[in-house]
């Protein structure tokens, strides 16, 4: 296969990198880190690529392997992916506060095709502290994080952009955690069977859409605390959690979120939990199924603006198929 990827890539690399530079590092399982990294000698590590590569290159995997050994410390703007037909894996490794990738500058970062796993201890698969942009594609996280802290990834760059397609998080003790005034877009994310929140958002800003949450302890959380929270989840699949989604404002700040065309089904709790403090807190329903949950829609706190275009279905939930909010208008 390597020899196919090889005449395909070989042409584009030599017209994309200048003479004084590789804006494309190559990796390979028998690749050496004394390489200089060009496809003809590939590096074997994921550090020794990112020293050659260009700010704003690339770095392919050619084979299936594992392309760390500890963690790695990502400072410029690059490309990871791994060619169509491989397995390019990515460990958490060392101890509970070392994640796999820990990107800690203000970069523009994509990833694509990657495994990320964890070895022994490690804190998250991708851990987003500066990043500007993030991007996450068609790649898998898998048993990540501790017991008590860590998961598959955190996106918390102050101000940042994150955007998740086409990826499953599974297994880990949290999936995705945004936070921090992050922009963030899911769509089409398989978010199942994590110990804590599947996605929590938290004073933040979401879009998840076409995802499934499954077999979390929570699918979704949105929670403002001091600052503002708001997300958007729409055309997806909330089933088999202890609750479905849990959304609440505390100490000051205002939370809103939109919930829409999306079935809430066998969450064991709460389909949906409602917790507001002083500060204005807003939900909108707007065409949602929830069935054969223990409990609908459930205000534990407050008197939160609940608001609905009476086209919501409640069947068979144990604790009845009422909905009280407020009518909205046609528009």
């Amino acid at each position: 296969m390597r020899t196919g990827v090889a005449g395909l890539v070989l042409a584009a690399s030599i017209a994309c990198a200048p003479a004084h530079a590789i804006f494309r590092a190559y990796l390979a399982a028998d690749g050496s880190d004394a390489n200089p990294c060009t496809l003809q000698q590939p590096c074997r590590l994921l550090p020794a690529a990112l020293t050659a590569v260009d700010d704003g290159g690339e770095i392919w995997m050619l084979d299936s392997a594992n392309y760390n050994t500890g963690p790695v410390n990502v400072t410029k703007s690059v490309s990871i992916l791994a060619v169509p037909g491989v397995v390019g894996s990515v460990v958490a490794t060392g101890s509970d506060s070392n994640s796999g990738l820990d990107i800690t500058a203000a970069v523009k970062v994509s990833l694509r095709n990657l495994v990320f796993v964890q070895l022994g201890s490690g804190n998250y698969g991708v851990s987003n502290a500066a990043a500007t942009e993030l991007t996450i594609q068609d790649c898998e996280f898998a048993n990540l994080g501790s017991f008590i802290s860590g998961g598959a990834i955190s996106a918390n760059a102050p101000g940042g952009k994150v955007t998740i397609r086409d990826t499953t998080v599974r297994n880990s003790n949290s999936g995705i955690s945004i936070g921090n005034n992050t922009q963030a877009t899911l769509q089409r994310v398989r978010v199942l069977n994590n110990v804590n929140a599947g996605i929590s958002v938290g004073m933040a800003r979401a879009a998840i859409s076409d995802s499934v949450l499954s077999g979390n302890q929570t699918g979704l959380v949105v929670v403002a605390i001091g600052s503002p929270a708001s997300a958007t989840l729409s055309n997806s699949k909330v089933s088999n959690n202890v609750n479905g989604v849990n959304f609440q404002n505390q100490t000051g700040g205002p939370a809103s979120m939109v919930v829409s065309g999306s079935t809430f089904s066998h969450n064991t709790t709460n389909a949906i939990v409602v917790i507001q403090d002083a500060a204005p807190l807003a939900l909108t329903l707007d065409g949602n199924v929830f069935t054969h949950n223990a409990t609908a829609l459930n205000v534990v706190q407050g008197a939160p603006a609940i608001y609905t275009r009476s086209n919501n279905t409640l069947r068979n939930n144990a604790g009845g198929d009422t909905l009280t909010a407020t009518l909205l208008a046609g528009q």
